[in-house]
Formats: C-alpha cells, sequence, structure tokens
C-alpha cells in the first residue's frame, strides 16, 4: 500500500481537529464564552462519530460500500459539511432568536450544537472503519492501531498549527474554506485512475486562487448574521475573545463573547458611579487601588477620589485597544492620565507577581457565570487579595441583585459568597441593590453608614447620579436586615459550603439563575438533575453487580475516564491561566498526540504475550494515573503548562488500550478486526460523549473536581476488575 494511506489518515487527523477546534471557538461565542459548553460541545462532536463509526463498521454498509469509495464520499460530505455547518453557527443567535448579549440556556446549547455537528462528525466518524476495513485488506497487524497513530500524528500537526498559524494569519471565513479545499483534494487522492487524479488536481488547485478574494465576503455577510440588526462597526478575534463593537441606532455596544461590557453614549451611570464612588467612599484616603477588570468603565469615577496612582489589570490588551479606538463618552483621556498604569496580566497572576500593597482593590466583573469568572470569586483569589491589602485596606465586588425580589438561586449565591468571604477577612458589609456590594476588610469595622456620608460631601466628588441623599437611601439599615432575612433558610446544611476553584459552586448558582431567566421549563429538569446527581454513584454500584463490563464497557469506561480527565485538563488550565479560548486547540492536539505515542508503542510491542494480561495491567494504570492526576493539581497545585503533560499522559493511554481492546475482542471472537472495530470504536465515543456531557453541565458544577474524578476511577477500577476475573476464566 506503501505511505499514501498514512497520509490520507493523517490528514483525516489534521482537518478533524482543525473543525473541532475552529466551530468550539465560534460556538463558544455563541455560548457567551461558558467553558461549561465545551464538554456540551464535544459531547455532541463524539456522538456523531460513534454513530458514523458504527454505521459504517456494520455489515449493511460493508457489503455495499467499497472502503476506499467510501473514504471519497465521505471528504466530499466532509467539505460541503464543513461550509454549511459554519453559515448555520454564524445564524445561530438568529435562529434561536436572540439578541447581542442575551444570554442562552444550557438546553439551547445542548441541542442547537448537536444540529450543527452531528451530521459533520458522523462522517468524520464513518472514516475510521472504513480506514480499518481498507487497510486490513493488505495488513493484518492492528489496522486500527495504525489508523489510530496516524490521525493522532494529524490531530497534533492540526492543533499546533491552528493554534499558532490559523488563529495569527487566518479568519475563519478563510480556514473554513481551506479545510474545504483540502478534503476535496483528499478525495481525489484516493481516485485509482491516475489521469482523473491528475485532472482533478490542476482543477482544485487552480479554483482555490479564488480563496483570498470570497473570503473577506463571506466572513462580512456571515458576522452581520451573528449580529442581525447591528452594524458591526470593528470586531477582533483576540486569542482571549471574541471582542465587538456593534452599533444600533446612536447607541454603540461592547460586546466579549457576546457578554455585553459596556455601551455608549448611554452608560450605566448609576451602576458605575454605585461602584466606582461608593466603595471608595468607605476608605479613609485611597490613595492606591487596585481595579481588576471591568472594561475599564469604573476609572473615571475612581479618579475623583483622593487616589494617588491606580492600577488597572485587564488581561487582553486588545480590549484596551478597540476602547481606544472606540472612546465611550465619558473616557475621552483617563487612558493617558498620569496616575494610571495598565497592566496586560490574568489578575490572578499579577496579585501573586506584583509586590504592592493596596488601600483598595475592586474586582470590575460582574458575576461568576463562567469558570474564568468563577476564578475570581473563590477562597484561593481571596487569600490572594488578603496578601496584597494594607493593615486598613478594602476589598469589593458586585453581584447582580435586587431591592424587592431574590430568587432561590440568587439567595444560594449571596449566602455562598458570604461564607466564602467570612472564612477570608474579618469583616464584611453586604449594600443590597440592583447591583449588590459586598464591601470586604481586613479590620475588624467597616466605616459607618454616617461617616460615608461625610466623605462624600467633603471630597465634592463629580456625579451624575448619586448624591448624600441617595446614599443615605442605598445605605438604609433595614435594607440589609431584609436581605439578612432572606438569605436565613440558606445556612447551615447543606449550604454550610464555600466557593473553590475547583468546587465552583458559585458557577452552579449563577448557571441556575441564568437557566430560570432564559429557559424556565428546562431550569426545573436541570435543577431536578442536580438534586439528584447522586444516582450516578447507585449506577455505577448496579454495573458492579451486573458484572456485564465486557469489551465494549471496557472502551465505554475509557472513552469516559479519558474524556474526564481532558475536561478536569480543560478547567484546570483555565483556573491557572485564563485563557482557555486560545489554547483549546493545542491542548487537544497534546492530547491526540499522546493517543499516538500511545498507539505507536503498541504497534511495537509483541502481541505474543497475551493480550488480555496486557490490558489487565493498562486498566491498573489508567486507575493509577486518576488518582496521580488528581494529586498533583489538587495538592501540589502544578504549573499550569504541566497539565499539557498530564493531557498527553492520558491521551497515550487511551492509546495503548483501545488497539489492544480491538484486537482482544477480534480474537476471541475469533474475527477480523474490521468487524468488532467499529462498535468497540463508538462505544468508547459513546463514554467520551457521556463524560463530556454530563461531566461538565452536571457533575463538575454540582460536586467539584474530586468527587467528579473520583467517579471515573470506580468506572475504571470496575473494568479492572472484570479483566483481572475474565484473565482467569480463560
Amino acid at each position: 500500500m506503501g505511505i499514501m494511506p498514512n497520509l490520507i489518515f493523517f490528514f483525516a487527523g489534521f482537518i478533524s481537529v482543525i473543525i473541532q477546534t475552529l466551530f468550539l471557538r465560534e460556538m463558544l461565542v455563541i455560548f457567551c464564552g461558558n467553558e461549561l459548553s465545551i464538554g456540551v460541545i464535544l459531547s455532541n462532536w463524539l456522538i456523531g462519530v460513534a454513530s458514523g463509526s458504527f454505521i459504517a463498521g456494520s455489515s449493511f454498509f460493508s457489503k455495499r460500500i467499497k472502503p476506499r469509495t467510501g473514504l471519497i464520499i465521505t471528504f466530499l460530505l466532509i467539505a460541503a459539511n464543513v461550509f454549511f455547518s459554519f453559515i448555520l453557527i454564524r445564524n445561530l443567535r438568529y435562529v434561536l432568536r436572540l439578541f447581542p448579549g442575551e444570554g442562552i440556556s444550557l438546553g439551547d446549547t445542548i441541542w442547537s450544537s448537536f444540529v450543527v455537528l452531528f451530521s459533520l462528525s458522523a462522517f468524520i466518524g464513518a472514516q475510521f472503519s472504513l480506514g480499518v476495513r481498507w487497510i486490513e485488506e493488505y495488513e493484518t497487524k492492528l489496522p486500527a492501531g495504525r489508523i489510530y497513530l496516524w490521525e493522532s500524528l494529524g490531530y497534533l500537526a492540526g492543533g499546533v498549527c491552528f493554534t499558532f498559524i490559523f488563529l495569527k494569519f487566518s479568519n475563519a471565513s478563510t480556514t473554513v474554506l481551506i479545510l474545504m479545499f483540502l478534503c476535496v483534494f483528499m478525495a481525489i487522492r484516493l481516485i485509482e485512475q491516475r489521469r482523473i487524479r491528475n485532472i482533478m488536481n490542476l482543477v482544485v488547485l487552480a479554483a482555490s486562487i479564488i480563496i483570498p478574494f470570497i473570503s473577506a465576503k463571506l466572513e462580512d455577510i456571515t458576522i452581520s448574521r451573528l449580529y442581525r440588526n447591528y452594524e458591526v462597526k470593528e470586531l477582533v478575534n483576540s486569542p482571549y475573545s471574541q471582542i465587538v463593537v456593534a452599533q444600533k441606532d446612536s447607541e454603540k455596544y461592547f460586546l466579549s463573547n457576546s457578554l455585553p461590557l459596556l455601551t455608549f453614549p448611554y452608560r450605566d451611570v448609576a451602576g458605575i458611579e454605585e461602584f466606582g464612588h461608593l466603595t471608595l467612599l468607605f476608605h479613609s484616603n485611597p490613595e492606591s487601588v487596585l481595579l481588576i477588570g471591568g472594561a475599564a468603565k469604573y476609572i473615571p469615577a475612581i479618579l475623583n477620589h483622593s487616589a494617588g496612582k491606580i492600577d488597572y489589570v485587564e488581561q487582553d490588551p486588545w480590549l484596551i485597544k478597540t476602547l481606544k479606538n472606540n472612546r465611550p463618552e465619558g473616557m475621552e483621556n483617563e487612558f493617558e492620565n498620569q496616575r494610571l498604569e495598565i497592566h496586560y496580566s490574568d489578575g490572578r497572576n499579577f496579585l501573586k507577581k506584583t509586590e504592592n500593597k493596596f488601600d483598595v482593590i475592586l474586582l470590575g466583573v460582574s458575576s461568576p457565570a463562567t469558570l474564568s469568572l468563577n476564578r475570581f470569586f473563590s477562597v484561593e483569589f481571596f487569600k490572594l487579595i488578603k496578601n496584597r491589602l494594607k493593615d486598613n485596606g478594602l476589598f469589593a465586588f458586585k453581584l447582580p441583585g435586587s431591592l424587592v425580589y431574590i430568587n432561590d438561586n440568587q439567595a444560594k449565591l449571596f449566602s455562598l459568597m458570604r461564607r466564602t468571604i467570612e472564612q477570608v477577612f474579618a469583616s464584611l458589609k453586604i449594600i443590597p441593590g440592583e447591583n449588590t456590594i459586598f464591601i470586604a476588610s481586613n479590620d475588624s469595622g467597616i466605616a459607618e453608614n454616617r461617616t460615608v456620608i461625610n466623605r462624600f460631601l467633603e471630597r465634592n466628588l463629580k456625579t451624575e447620579f448619586i448624591s448624600d441623599t441617595y446614599i443615605k437611601y442605598r445605605l438604609d439599615p433595614e435594607k440589609e436586615e431584609w436581605l439578612n432575612s432572606r438569605l436565613k433558610d440558606y445556612t447551615g446544611k447543606p449550604y454550610n459550603l464555600v466557593n473553590r476553584d475547583f468546587a465552583p459552586f458559585a458557577l452552579l448558582y449563577t448557571l441556575s439563575d441564568w437557566q430560570s431567566v432564559f429557559s424556565p421549563k428546562f431550569s426545573k429538569i436541570y435543577s431536578l438533575i442536580i438534586k439528584y446527581s447522586w444516582i450516578f454513584w447507585i449506577l455505577v454500584f448496579l454495573w458492579l453487580l451486573s458484572n456485564r463490563i465486557g469489551f465494549a464497557g471496557t472502551a465505554f469506561t475509557s472513552g469516559a475516564a479519558g474524556m474526564g480527565l481532558q475536561m478536569a485538563s480543560i478547567w484546570a488550565l483555565q483556573v491557572y491561566s485564563g485563557n482557555i479560548y486560545y489554547w483549546i486547540g493545542l491542548l487537544s492536539a497534546v492530547f491526540m498526540a499522546g493517543l499516538a505515542l500511545g498507539s505507536g508503542i503498541i504497534r511495537k510491542v509483541d502481541l505474543g504475550r497475551p493480550v488480555f494480561k496486557i490490558l489487565m495491567n493498562l486498566e491498573s494504570v489508567f486507575c493509577l494515573w486518576i488518582v496521580v492526576w488528581w494529586v498533583a493539581i489538587k495538592v501540589f497545585l502544578v504549573s499550569w503548562p504541566l497539565l499539557f503533560v498530564f493531557s498527553c499522559g492520558s491521551g497515550m493511554i487511551l492509546g495503548l488500550e483501545f488497539p489492544l481492546i480491538v484486537s482482544a475482542k477480534s480474537r476471541f471472537l475469533n474475527v477480523k478486526e474490521g468487524a468488532v472495530a467499529g462498535g468497540i470504536y463508538a462505544a468508547d465515543l459513546i463514554g467520551g460523549w457521556a463524560a463530556g456531557l454530563i461531566g461538565s453541565a452536571v457533575l463538575m458544577p454540582a460536586w467539584g473536581l474530586g468527587r467528579t474524578l473520583l467517579l471515573f476511577f470506580l468506572l475504571k477500577l470496575l473494568s479492572f476488575q472484570w479483566w483481572y476475573r475474565f484473565k482467569k476464566i480463560i
């Protein structure tokens, strides 16, 4: 066969991972940057791949379609599907009738990503089964392993190219067109008649010249559909998010991954002045102020105070550049103020590295609606804040609230944040309102209301909205008493929790609150699933009693554990670096590199030894690896670059196992590997689908990292004990 099959499956993996990563980033914008949607997206991708692999490997198709012909068809169908799926993604908010800045429910996230990805991923999955049958005609030793190896090498190359080339030098539309032409070119390479193949190659190469001319037009058209009824004044795909300045009538909106940052000229003056002025009035002399995030909108208010210096931390330089290009009213000269110093860094990393201490630290982000935001509302973050405050320093943040009604999820969130802060700080004051402000201090007391009003009068602040009368109304003790009475029901068990990086209960309550707003019916279902999530422990126990693990069950547990570890890597990378939007492609690539490494190693192993014993040993290694992963993350707090090593290691174990499971079943049934590879591959992917969907949307936010990994550990322990007993029988 030569080298051609290797190149075919190398490029199949290359194309697949770029499509997956590109669409994942595009849908993160649609789904408001919520990283938990990554698991949903990947799970729907996997269920499509599993379905395609299973159908293509069935006897019905194997008798009717030759593998080489099937591969030609699938490459052409992938080319067509990648285009139409891209168009659908860019029109998805229009289909869901969501205006820019409006949130999306988890239910809509699940079904819409399934519709977008299923057919495309199914054709990609079909290529695996077709490839095993094709190679099996010429090679008998682990054909599944050979495909796994070369696809995984393609995944690695594709992830690296996407992260360091496509992201920097190509927009999404150009990338889609390149992928389409590459799919067609691969289909042509599979044509056996050399003359026809050469003619088609020339046609495709000639047609590819039009890519630069049509990609810009395609990008403009699809972006206009993404932000329907709005004029896109500026769009920047930074390494951190998609930043958009959209205009409707005379008003401009700043959006980051579809989440609103600020509007002008009709700004939220009340919210800006409340947080920017009121918080600083609780400090007697705020000479040094640190502002973390908030799209710089609080800087004008802070500059009105007696602050000697303002340090503003913003991770994304492209956001500041966009703000400077579209100067909002009230921010015309603030960026040039000599008292302001901008630090382009992640807020947590800045706190770890700086040696300065501050009178006041303000957290400008709004709520823990994503993993990247939850990490600013955790015990770990509050401890960093405390270490960077002076003895009489203040720390403040805000959450959406109300003076009229607080629903159960908001009450749970407020109560959780109160417990979390009280674990770190000596004093806490909560100011209820549309923006409920939390003010914490290392001191045993916080300024009295009368003192705050006097400071407002003394400082002669330039304000548009707040006044001494309004401050008196805002600080009315009865409002705080009303809030405390509302939170009484959420103290003690089972609410005696605190928010942590790897136990993001604040994210869970915020998501639940979002669901109640955007999809009340689904919110009830989601709440029930969370409430009775302990049932998953029962299901694992019942599976243990049934003793029906088998080959497919082993593949299922491996797929579930592998996806679970990969989602944990994504989660940990976001907690440590705050930039999964940029690194997701490379993280997927190193996972696939591990698959390739494992597949390559197992192809060199002398399988004259009992394959069943090797599998049993690998199952024990998998169990041990989960434990090592958890200890490294939770106990030793490894630096985030090492997460790529752990991701590669998880992939390598999967790469070692999968070809062996296929080989073991084919030997046990005395059939060719092509007859069983599709079913095993489907079981592996269904396990990944279940872990991606349930793990990301339910287990991780409800249980935290530790208990979630424990469930995956028990799943692998199930398959280990089955192989231990099975080895003795055979």
